[in-house]
């Protein structure tokens, strides 16, 4: 047994705000990938709690896209960060 999020466009509430984000056909937070890609990529999932999942937070403001985005930045894409946290309030 494990837990999965639907998959689609979703809406986490900050304070008075809310925050539009992603969740892929896969059930993890952010862009869509290959499962069985052979795009050369390094992947790294991050796995966490709510704070790897980000709620409240748009996809480009999680740490794991930060951290893709970093990797990346000096080494011409080889990396693939995979946003697979997820929060405790969100089992039910």
């Amino acid at each position: 047994m494990y837990y999965k999020e639907i998959p689609g466009e979703r809406r986490g509430k900050l304070g008075a705000d809310y925050k539009v984000y992603n969740v892929n056909s896969l059930g993890f937070r952010g862009k869509e990938f290959h499962p069985y890609s052979s795009d050369g990529k390094i992947r790294i999932f991050a796995v966490g709690d709510s704070t790897s999942f980000g709620l409240g937070s748009t996809d480009d403001q999680t740490w794991p896209t930060k951290l893709e985005y970093y990797l990346n930045k000096d080494t011409g894409k080889r990396f693939s960060v995979i946003n697979s946290g997820f929060g405790g309030g969100m089992i039910v």
